[in-house]
């Protein structure tokens, strides 16, 4: 989450932009795959069939995925022992998750956008998820901002767009680089196809905010 200092922000009382992580800031999708692809030519190289070691990073991604948040640092000594353990549940014994929570976190010390941040929520930290208002509650908490003075931005309608509805976000901001198209039951208040395209949305606030 960021403070908003555009003009056009600051006069309909907007005050701060929530942020989506995955797909949105950072694109997890893209990094998920080429990881994979790390990996599975890792595997091959120590004398797997491809069809093999593909199986064995799908197992380790989905793994990854659904693994609850361990109780570990995430200081770096702490990822090294998620690296470790993850491992076990997806390699084969004669070759020898971090969790969500973790994951993100390393996420965000990996790229350095924290120190752009006034404050990072992390969803499974709190055991709930978009789009329940409540994850909306625990930022505007910690940012001292009320709901109506912060736009939403993410990629997923389901989630960040539903999910800022629920909570009473002013303005939602959905990044479609997919062309998909929105449901009508949740329309976002803008839609635009690369983050970079953000500040047209300021510019163009006054014709939704007060047409």
């Amino acid at each position: 989450m960021s403070e908003c200092g555009s003009r056009e922000c600051a006069a309909h009382g907007i005050t701060t932009i929530l942020f989506d992580l995955d797909n949105t800031l950072i694109t997890t999708r893209e990094a998920d795959v080429a990881a994979c692809e790390k990996v599975a030519s890792w595997l091959e190289n120590q004398g797997m069939t491809t069809e093999k070691s593909w199986a064995i990073t799908k197992k380790y991604l989905q793994k990854f995925l659904e693994a609850p948040a361990p109780d570990y640092p995430t200081d770096q000594e702490g990822l090294d022992t998620w690296r470790r353990n993850l491992w076990k549940f997806a390699l084969p014994a004669n070759y020898q998750h971090l969790g969500t929570s973790v994951a993100q976190w390393e996420k965000v010390r990996e790229t350095g956008c924290q120190k752009y941040c006034s404050s990072i929520v992390i969803s499974q930290d709190h055991n709930v998820e978009k789009p329940d208002k409540a994850l909306f509650d625990v930022a505007c908490t910690q940012l001292q901002v009320k709901p109506r003075e912060c736009i939403m931005v993410g990629d997923k309608i389901e989630t960040d767009i539903k999910g800022g509805k629920n909570a009473g976000i002013k303005i939602t901001v959905w990044l479609n680089t997919r062309d998909k198209i929105a449901p009508n039951n949740t329309q976002p208040d803008f839609t635009i196809q690369n983050i970079l395209d953000l500040p047209t949305v300021f510019r163009r606030l006054p014709l939704v905010l007060e047409g």
